[in-house]
């Protein structure tokens, strides 16, 4: 996949080449709770297919995530994005434990 990188607004942004057979992919590199709409829609030009979230839930305490979700809910909304996968990786420890990094998020958590 051939790809171009930029900064901009404090974000180091890699985003494919476009195709005819292939969607374009554009990933963030930066702190999510600077990342706001209209750098959105500049970048992905108003089409937002999925979010994938490597491990930014488990690095957050529990006070942050619930932060952390309205933020993307807010600039997701924005931007009039409303069918859209979200792929979150997170970890559950038995029995749970809030000690970390990374945090144990249950799934009961996950679902809210």
């Amino acid at each position: 996949m051939d790809y171009e990188t930029k900064n901009q607004e404090g974000f180091q942004i890699f985003q494919s080449k476009p195709n005819s057979h292939q969607g374009q992919v554009t990933i963030f590199q930066g702190d999510v709770f600077q990342l706001n709409s209209d750098l959105l829609k500049e970048s992905l030009k108003g089409a937002l297919g999925a979010i994938y979230d490597r491990a930014a839930l488990i690095a957050l305490p529990p006070e942050m995530r619930i932060r952390y979700a309205h933020h993307l809910q807010k600039i997701v909304r924005s931007i009039g994005a409303s069918n859209f996968f979200q792929i979150q990786i997170v970890l559950e420890r038995k029995p749970f434990d809030e000690n970390g990094p990374p945090f144990s998020v249950s799934e009961l958590e996950l679902e809210r």
